[in-house]
């Protein structure tokens, strides 16, 4: 998540530094294993693990982790939500609803497992690591392909789904948004997990998608790329330069929904 916050300002993740709070009786073993696990992360978004700081802390029940994820962009390269100024088209990528379909998958699997077969539980609880919820590969990607300029701000989204990331991006610019309902990519597992368990697959934790807010005439460019990275990208509406963030749903403009609290956490 560090390293997808930098990439969306146009940023390549650098160097990482971890403070780990180990819990009372944790031993060498447990300060090992995991970092191991920050030291792959690293190597898997091309960061180095520079520094930070650990230790065993009186009355802590269980261990915590916190880092700081640093960057580098050239100044005029850097990407901010206050750029968007109306008329770009909005690009997704992979699919909406990714980690939390992961998490439902998980966590509610004796309540889907009436409906769904195991191996679809199965398949659908490891997108949390295939493909996984960083974003650092599309969006510098994204920033190579469309050139100095052309995006105007990225997202990811993550609690409260796409629909609060579209506010969250319309918020920051004072603008509006028009999406397509339809033309905005779900699994069926994650239709399916969201109609059993009666939440708003527009609401669920989407880590591992992006949204871009792209200059139009660069939109084929970006989305041509991402598919030839292997990355699906597809456009799904297009920013405003004033109004609500609004959803084109059976040929009706609704309001886009917004989320107090993710939907996933409604039934955890």
């Amino acid at each position: 998540v560090n390293a997808n916050d930098v990439a969306v300002m146009g940023a390549r993740p650098m160097y990482f530094l971890a403070t780990v709070l180990l819990a009372e009786g944790a031993d060498e073993a447990e300060a090992d294993a995991i970092f191991d696990d920050v030291l792959d992360a690293c190597r898997q978004v091309g960061a180095a693990l520079c520094g930070g700081h650990i230790e065993i802390t009186a009355g802590l029940g269980r261990t915590m982790l916190s880092g700081t994820m640093l960057g580098e962009v050239d100044s005029d390269r850097l990407i901010t939500k206050a750029g968007i100024r109306g008329g770009e088209d909005i690009i997704l990528t992979k699919c909406a609803g990714l980690e939390g379909t992961a998490i439902l998958a998980s966590e509610k699997r004796n309540e889907l497992g009436a409906e769904i077969p195991p191996d679809i539980l199965d398949r659908a609880a490891k997108l949390i690591y295939d493909p996984g919820i960083s974003v650092v590969k599309e969006a510098l990607a994204a920033c190579d392909a469309a050139g100095k300029g052309a995006i105007h701000a990225m997202h990811d989204p993550t609690e409260g789904g796409v629909a609060t990331a579209l506010h969250e991006l319309a918020d920051a610019a004072e603008c509006g948004a028009l999406v397509e309902y339809d033309k905005i990519p779900f699994r069926d597992d994650t239709r399916r997990f969201c109609r059993i368990l009666g939440l708003d697959p527009l609401g669920i934790i989407s880590s591992g998608s992006l949204l871009i807010a792209s200059a139009a005439d660069a939109t084929e460019r970006i989305i041509g790329a991402l598919q030839g990275a292997g990355i699906d990208a597809v456009r799904i509406g297009t920013i405003t330069r004033e109004g609500p963030v609004e959803l084109l749903k059976a040929g009706k403009k609704l309001p886009m929904p917004r989320f107090d609290s993710d939907e996933v956490s409604r039934v955890l």
